[in-house]
């Protein structure tokens, strides 16, 4: 087993000026970075209260600052600096964030391309009081529409990809395993919630599970773990409508539950209250100096077979007068922009050019897919209103963004035409 820490990025691609060591570092950090700025959506949509909006964006702006650092393979001190501190005020805000609304955002269905990176910085930073939510999160991952947790080989890879393992030993994997699956069978035992609750079995776990620390995290320990949960939760309910008892009663039963664990384990939550201001617990560093690139302009080049095939797909789908523009696009050729570039645009950009013949000047561009879907259908139209903005000041006032062969953004003369 290995220490705990996220994977390098087996898919990162090669870097033939850095030595190995290096690179490493490298893969690193644009894991790092991925895992981040993948996790966003989670917290844009839970962290409402007074003063969160505002952390978060300062988060961004330290995201794209980095981004963009990485892109010209820049490993400076200051650019880890912040990375790491981009990382600390995603922590801070996690802990601050109330369990209700997160458990209702994981109950309404937010995207798993959300939650795998969100679950993964709740690995990273395991502690007593994230026991419980890196559970309720990963459950969210590994049950099917009935509730039931999935079979172990259709969730491995899910469990295995939070990239925070232990040094756990056979013996210990088999007692947390047996202990879990003793829980189960003790659930049938209750026959009441007077007698689940007056039996202490909330604290026999929630102890045995801060008593595993990191070890909780081993696949096979996790999902034993997530088995016990998916049947508490079934009993409960079941129990709860046996006895007529409202679901509300039961929430309230179960506050006092797990403040008797907070109680007993010396938890200290720092959840916000819901008109509480939230203040981080450090001062920003200044932004990076960005070194700028040369400022030669590159003749125009044709972008890649991928980029023109996407060209095509959008005349397929854009009106007479999009398509008009995007095949005089494929015709005289694209400027293809650099990493930098795109960042400035949007940081969820990862390829585009400019139009290079005559006529109106045109941006034709391609978003991760994953992070795109993650978004709402809100944030994406303030990410497209943002691109607009944006190359509008460039003076371009046509642009087609496609999320692999389907348009993501459309702008004709500078409106917004289409948001997907």
């Amino acid at each position: 087993m290995t220490s705990s820490g996220p994977p390098n990025g087996a898919d990162a691609p090669a870097l033939p000026d850095m030595d190995a060591r290096t690179e490493a570092e490298f893969d690193r950090a644009a894991e790092r970075l991925e895992a981040l700025l993948g996790a966003l959506p989670v917290f844009r949509a839970v962290a409402t209260s007074p003063g969160m909006p505002e952390s978060i964006a300062a988060i961004e702006q330290d995201l794209a600052l980095v981004t963009t650092a990485l892109a010209r393979t820049d490993l400076s001190a200051a650019v880890l600096q912040h990375l790491a501190e981009a990382e600390a005020d995603l922590v801070d805000l996690d802990e601050h964030l109330p369990d209700s609304a997160v458990r209702r955002l994981l109950r309404e269905g937010v995207p798993p391309q959300a939650v795998v990176p969100y679950a993964r910085l709740l690995a990273w930073h395991l502690s007593p009081e994230r026991f419980e939510r890196v559970v309720d999160t990963m459950l969210c991952l590994c049950t099917g529409p009935d509730g039931v947790v999935l079979p172990f080989d259709g969730v491995k890879d899910i469990l295995i990809g939070l990239g925070a393992r232990s040094d756990v030993t056979l013996e210990t994997l088999g007692a947390a395993c047996n202990f879990f699956e003793g829980a189960i069978q003790r659930l049938a035992t209750f026959e009441s919630l007077d007698a689940l609750f007056d039996a202490g079995f909330i604290l026999d776990v929630a102890g045995y599970r801060i008593s595993l620390r990191n070890q909780l995290l081993e696949p096979e320990i996790l999902y034993a773990s997530l088995r016990l949960e998916a049947a508490f939760r079934s009993r409960l309910a079941d129990l709860a409508k046996a006895g007529g008892v409202s679901l509300e009663a039961l929430d309230g039963r179960l506050v006092q539950a797990h403040l008797k664990v907070d109680e007993v384990f010396k938890i200290a939550r720092r959840q916000a209250g819901e008109n509480e201001r939230f203040v981080r617990r450090r001062v920003r560093t200044g932004a990076i100096r960005v070194v700028q690139e040369a400022s030669t302009v590159p003749p125009p080049t044709r972008l890649g077979a991928r980029m023109r095939q996407l060209a095509v797909a959008f005349i397929m789908v854009a009106g007479p007068l999009a398509a008009w523009n995007v095949r005089g696009c494929v015709d005289d050729g694209l400027s293809s922009l650099g990493r930098a570039e795109l960042v400035q645009l949007s940081p969820l950009l990862v390829e585009g050019g400019l139009s290079a013949g005559p006529g109106p000047r045109v941006f034709i561009g391609r978003v991760d897919p994953g992070r795109w879907l993650t978004l709402s259908r809100s944030d994406r139209m303030a990410e497209a209103r943002r691109l607009a903005d944006r190359l509008d000041n460039r003076g371009i006032r046509h642009a087609f963004v496609s999320r692999e062969a389907t348009v993501a953004v459309r702008l004709e003369d500078g409106r917004i035409m289409q948001v997907e």
